[in-house]
């Protein structure tokens, strides 16, 4: 409802959801590689979040070898704000 107030706003998230609808990519492919290579990987997803359900990144994790790197943190899609900024530097360090 926020990004829907007004028209500037509306028009920004159509350009946003026009740009990352044609990005797609192989998850079984970015899981080997992130296995392969050791990537050091942190997820963070909003317990709260009706746009990115915390779900999808539980589905990512399975695939992987590394399964520590999901962090559900109480909050919606916003994830970055102050309230989260000493949760999120627990998980990440200084």
């Amino acid at each position: 409802r926020h990004q829907l107030k007004t028209r500037e706003r509306r028009q920004k998230l159509y350009e946003v959801y026009n740009i990352f609808k044609g990005i797609n990519s192989n998850i079984n492919n970015v899981q080997s590689i992130i296995n392969k290579n050791n990537i050091n990987l942190q997820l963070f997803y909003g317990k709260y979040d009706p746009i990115e359900p915390a779900s999808r990144g539980q589905y990512f994790v399975k695939g992987l070898k590394n399964k520590d790197v999901l962090h559900v943190i109480p909050t919606g899609h916003l994830l970055i704000n102050e309230k989260m900024n000493q949760k999120l530097l627990l998980v990440v360090g200084d």
